[in-house]
């Protein structure tokens, strides 16, 4: 219920405090498996911004269909990527790899081999790989944050990086490090150690 209310690619974790780039397997997981929405999402998003922010594609100057460069790249970043994980387990594992090159066979067929995948040397990179094509395709998806401001230094043990809140319209704001590190709001404020946080933010 609640999940269903957050933004597409938002990182569900049971302690709140990490994220795909910490390799953690539930948000990796949960990264992965939002991929195929997100690959979506930035197929709408293909002839929606405005034209100086776009390239015209067509056979003559006058007419064609203008796309967003950025959707393009990140949908075709997001199934280069899958295709040559999948490609990976199929030729270390000798599994049969979903055919058609389309991304919601392959993202099953990945999250069926996670554990696998994340129990490998690379599995840091794999996971790094997960959250930059999340953020990448949210960034298409959801360009607009209304707010964003340091919240303060990041609480979790170990770590000296910035706690960056974002903001958009009608949602809580979302707190995360640069380290990977997320916090809801509720936990953010009943840290004791806690800077302050602009009133009516959190």
């Amino acid at each position: 219920m609640t999940e269903q209310q957050e933004p597409v690619g938002t990182i569900h974790c049971r302690n709140g405090t990490c994220g795909p780039d910490t390799g953690c397997p539930g948000c990796v997981r949960a990264s992965l498996r939002s991929l195929t929405a997100l690959y979506e999402r930035c197929a709408a998003e293909l002839t929606r911004l405005p034209p100086q922010l776009t390239e015209r594609i067509s056979g003559n100057r006058r007419g064609g269909i203008t796309l967003d460069e950025r959707a393009m790249a990140t949908r075709t970043a997001i199934l280069r990527a899958l295709v040559t994980w999948s490609a990976r387990v199929s030729a270390e594992r000798c599994l049969p790899v979903p055919g058609g090159r389309r991304v919601a066979p392959l993202v099953v067929f990945l999250d069926g081999q996670l554990d696998w995948l994340l129990a490998q040397p690379s599995a840091p990179s794999f996971a790094r790989g997960v959250a930059e094509l999340t953020r990448a395709a949210r960034a298409v998806t959801e360009p607009e944050p209304v707010r964003c401001w340091d919240a303060g230094g990041c609480p979790a043990p170990g770590c000296d990086r910035m706690v960056r809140a974002t903001q958009r319209p009608g949602r809580r704001p979302r707190l995360s490090c640069d380290a990977g590190h997320l916090w809801q709001p509720s936990q953010w404020l009943g840290l004791e150690s806690r800077p302050s946080v602009p009133a009516g933010t959190a």
